[in-house]
């Protein structure tokens, strides 16, 4: 049977939002509304001084993301992603790389769940490695951007409803999660094994309480080379983890 890593990307992967420098990229080529960029930056702001929840922030957010790109070609909008993250690599943790290659040296086949752009998402997922990755996906008809969102990681509950959706086809039995902000809390919740990497406050609170595991970038692979190395005595998935 399959065992599954489930690991958000933003903070937990890497430093900083993707999207949010996707879509700064894309405005200064000029490949993103200028109306839809002011309010994301205003919207942004607003979150930043605590004067928007993260999830309304969230919510918002991944609708200008669409309405954005509408009316842009996809396979534009493609290339400028390729572009991009060439400039957002250097972001992503140096250990990330380390421990996608663990896990699957345990057992693992890693998903990665994100809020943020397939777009750009997507690509740090192949970089990294991983081969299933959830993001925000913008609806596209006939080469080009609708203005709408089609999937529903923005909203709140959105990767606890896309969690349960692949685990209706694949099984969470003994899987494991990584996530670094309270809104990966569901997430975390409906896994085996919950790691707090690089956790923001609030959830190294809930971590605490719940007994989770917390680690941060800095010391993740001494913890999953420890598990390697009990995988390797031959002592069994309970006592490894």
């Amino acid at each position: 049977m399959e065992r599954f890593a489930i690991l958000d990307f933003d903070g937990t992967l890497s430093k900083g939002f993707i999207s949010m420098a996707f879509i700064e990229y894309l405005h200064v080529s000029g490949a993103y509304s200028e109306e839809c960029y002011k309010e994301q930056m205003e919207i942004l702001k607003m979150y930043k001084n605590k004067e928007l929840p993260y999830d309304d922030w969230c919510e918002r957010w991944g609708v200008l993301l669409a309405e954005g790109l509408r009316g842009r070609r996809t396979d534009d909008i493609s290339k400028q992603a390729s572009s991009f993250f060439e400039t957002f690599k250097p972001n992503i943790h140096m250990s990330s790389y380390e421990l996608v290659h663990g896990l699957k040296e345990l057992g693992f086949v890693p998903v990665l769940m994100s809020m943020s752009a397939y777009e750009a998402v997507s690509l740090a997922a192949k970089d990294l490695g991983i081969g299933i990755v959830y993001g925000t996906v913008s609806e596209k008809r006939d080469g080009t951007y609708t203005g709408r969102v089609e999937t529903g990681l923005h909203l709140p509950g959105g990767k606890e409803e896309a969690l349960r959706r692949f685990s209706a086809k694949s099984s969470l039995e003994g899987s494991i999660g990584f996530g670094d902000s309270i809104s990966d809390r569901g997430m975390l919740e409906m896994v085996g094994v919950s790691i707090a990497l690089n956790p923001t406050e609030e959830l190294k609170r809930l971590a605490e309480k719940r007994h989770w595991q917390i680690l941060t970038s800095e010391n993740v692979m001494d913890w999953v080379r420890e598990r390697i190395r009990k995988k390797a005595e031959g002592k069994n998935a309970k006592r490894i983890f």
